[in-house]
């Protein structure tokens, strides 16, 4: 009773105000107590007037108040929505990255021709492959040479296209989880190098890190050496097969090598003065 009469109360006093006029008019004497009172129900009903101001006043307040609330159920519906989303796109992005990994070693275990068989046994087949070296870069016989780098190129290939599957997989978590991504670099190689822990940080690509990374280095630390093979393999193609391999990329080639030798020996000069 007492909850419906604070719900209620301009109608309440207005209803007891409307029936006190009426039982008075009815009662009264004479016209001229009737106008008296009329008098006391216009100042009444000014009182009357404030009361249903407070009353819309507080309903509005109210319905304000039920807007603010209906508004922060919206925007915590909304949140979690969001959440929802955020949570479907990382696990998408975490099917994605494993499609991108897995997927290399499935094609590694069905290539016959492959001397690798899985992405984590890559850095060993680097290291075993640096056997083809000396063909390459000491023997003058051009066929030897390009059977050493057929060889060498069946390792190196598998190698160059795990480092860009691993830093597709790392930026595409990175995307999906607003988490850090990998530095800016020259080469997917680089770019491994310098953000070993990253890879450690994203679920899945963790698994393939040590291999990343062992191998980013030695492309890092290599890449000279890895430029003089490349062109010692190209030249012996060229020379037994003229107009195959492409003549600006040899010409490009030589160009960084003997750069490098340049440098080397101004390096070489400085030190022994």
């Amino acid at each position: 009773m007492i909850a419906w009469f604070k719900r209620h109360w301009p109608v309440c006093l207005t209803a007891v105000a409307i029936g006190v006029a009426m039982v008075v008019y009815v009662l009264a004497p004479d016209m001229t107590t009737r106008s008296q009172f009329g008098d006391f129900l216009s100042g009444f009903g000014s009182a009357i007037a404030f009361v249903w101001l407070v009353a819309a006043y507080q309903q509005q307040g109210r319905e304000l108040q039920l807007q603010r609330h209906e508004l922060s159920l919206q925007r915590a519906a909304l949140d979690l929505q969001r959440l929802e989303l955020q949570k479907m796109g990382k696990y998408a992005a975490m099917e994605q990255v494993e499609h991108i990994l897995g997927q290399f070693d499935s094609a590694l275990q069905a290539n016959r021709d492959s001397p690798v068989r899985s992405a984590t046994d890559l850095p060993s087949a680097f290291v075993n492959g640096m056997a083809l070296w000396k063909t390459l870069l000491e023997s003058n016989d051009n066929q030897a040479k390009l059977t050493a780098y057929t060889t060498w190129m069946k390792i190196l290939g598998p190698c160059s296209e795990f480092l860009a599957r691993v830093v597709t997989a790392s930026d595409l978590y990175a995307e999906a989880t607003d988490t850090a991504r990998l530095p800016p670099g020259e080469s997917p190689a680089h770019r491994i190098y310098s953000g070993q822990q990253i890879l450690l940080d994203a679920p899945y690509v963790r698994h393939y890190s040590g291999a990343a990374y062992t191998l980013a280095v030695s492309f890092v630390l290599g890449e000279p050496g890895l430029d003089r093979l490349q062109f010692a393999g190209l030249s012996a193609t060229e020379a037994l097969m003229p107009g195959v391999v492409n003549a600006e990329a040899i010409a490009a080639l030589k160009v960084k090598v003997e750069a490098h030798d340049m440098a080397l020996r101004q390096a070489r000069a400085k030190n022994t003065i």
